[in-house]
């Protein structure tokens, strides 16, 4: 495996955090709407999150497998 190879499959990918909510939104839309768009926006930043998690657990038991 070349160094490009392993550097495209090392990339780490954040996904971006900030405000859930857009804030064009905050002048249109009422307090329960503005809670319910940041929950969601907050519970998919959480969803994403754990899956990076789980893939960087997964990557540190194979490079450990391979390690012995």
């Amino acid at each position: 495996m070349n160094d490009a190879t392993l550097s495209s499959l090392l990339r780490f990918r954040p996904w971006p955090g900030g405000d859930p909510v857009a804030p064009w939104l905050i002048d249109q839309l009422d307090k329960n709407q503005l809670t319910q768009l940041a929950r969601v926006g907050l519970e998919l930043n959480q969803a994403v999150l754990q899956a990076q998690l789980k893939a960087n657990t997964q990557s540190l038991e194979i490079i450990g497998a391979a390690k012995k």
